[in-house]
């Protein structure tokens, strides 16, 4: 199996190791002591971009699970029970800060094979289930490494729970999980899609609605000239699997995809939390200048479009629809002064 190790909690640099199962489990029996919790070196059961958990720098593959318990109310001994009973094999080791009158304690669980970052929620998920879901929030967050060490000044709990991989022992459960969890997400990507087209009308309509005679749309233009993969490329989103990751995703987690509405128009619609183009919609290419370049300035993202694209005979988009205004007010003014003469007011 792969892991990474990191000296301390502030470097983000780990290094890679591989080894037996056995071996990683001797070596969280045997752990020194350290003088205090920031001593302590991390430990992933995992694979990093770079061997970096920088932002910026994905979890990869697991080969394990590793959860957190800091309640203090059950102990490690009925932790270890409760996986027992589930046919897992684990690790469940007290953690620096555990008292025997409040145990504090931690899971790991390795897997059958190195697998995708992406099941780690699920195969977590079905861990946590298996021990009452008493787990700690952070136990859930992909990147999350975790402290590895005695405490001098208390005594340190190990079991070694014997029983199948993780994936295999709770293999129906995290199944089970992943195909809600992907049911869930193609129907929230139908109904971004509708929504999409939806607000792509509207939208449409009111550029329509500001343009006159002889004018180009230069949302149109921007979207004809411009593809939704190079502007999230531009804006440093990271593709996998035809998927893309968003540059502030902390997860890691490929969740900005990419779909295709009736009109043919690809359209990128982003499961991220903390991602600017996550507001519940699909955006097409000009969307997505408007937003990441602009701020969600719609007017401004319109005049850069007109300034960047020409027309089919070579004219900036912006000079000649000023020309085409111009025209248009001469026209407006000549109809209003031969209305004025058709009507003997002059």
């Amino acid at each position: 199996m792969n892991y990474t190790t990191f000296n301390n909690l502030t470097n983000p640099q780990g290094t890679r190791h591989t080894a037996t199962w056995a071996d990683v489990a001797r070596l969280i029996q045997n752990v020194p002591a350290y003088p205090d919790k920031g001593s302590q070196p991390l430990i992933k059961l995992g694979i990093f971009e770079g061997d970096s958990r920088e932002s910026g720098h994905s979890l990869t593959t697991i080969s394990g699970i590793e959860i957190d318990y800091d309640a203090g109310k059950v102990t490690a001994h009925s932790a270890a029970n409760l996986l027992r009973q589930a046919g897992i094999e684990c690790v469940v080791c007290s953690t620096y800060t555990s008292r025997m009158d409040c145990q504090k304690w931690r899971v790991f669980a390795p897997t059958s094979r190195e697998l995708s970052a992406e099941l780690r929620q699920y195969l977590a998920h079905a861990l946590d289930d298996a021990l009452g879901n008493i787990a700690a929030r952070e136990s859930f967050t992909p990147k999350q490494t975790f402290f590895i060490g005695r405490n001098p000044d208390s005594n340190y709990i190990y079991f070694h729970v014997r029983g199948e991989f993780l994936d295999i022992a709770l293999k129906e459960a995290a199944n089970a999980a992943y195909k809600a969890d992907k049911l869930a997400q193609r129907e929230r990507e139908q109904l971004a899609t509708a929504r999409a087209l939806h607000t792509e009308i509207q939208r449409t309509n009111r550029q329509g609605g500001r343009l006159v005679a002889g004018q180009v749309s230069p949302i149109e233009a921007f979207n004809e000239a411009h593809s939704v993969r190079a502007i999230l490329t531009a804006h440093g989103y990271r593709e996998r699997d035809g998927r893309y990751i968003a540059p502030a995703s902390s997860s890691g987690m490929a969740g900005v995809v990419i779909l295709a509405g009736q009109d043919s128009r690809e359209r990128a619609f982003s499961h991220h939390s903390n991602d600017p183009i996550a507001d519940g919609l699909a955006h097409d290419a000009f969307d997505l200048f408007c937003i990441l370049a602009h701020g969600g300035d719609e007017w401004a993202a319109i005049q850069a479009a007109a300034k960047l694209l020409t027309t089919s005979s070579g004219i900036p988009i912006q000079a000649h629809n000023q020309a085409e205004f111009r025209k248009h007010r001469a026209q407006d003014r000549a109809r209003a002064a031969l209305k004025l003469i058709q009507g003997g007011r002059v």
